[in-house]
């Protein structure tokens, strides 16, 4: 499963879980990102 999350800002947050075939370890059972144009906003997150 997966999901997205735009904002007015031009920001886009998007997760998903383990890719299948991965092992299951702790710590990646879950993937988030953060992206967008505005490097100085993304480095304020």
């Amino acid at each position: 499963m997966h999901g997205q999350l735009e904002t007015e800002s031009g920001l886009t947050l998007m997760a998903a879980d383990m890719l299948p075939g991965e092992t299951l370890r702790t710590g990646n059972n879950l993937a988030v990102s953060l992206g967008g144009d505005d490097a100085e906003e993304l480095c304020r997150y």
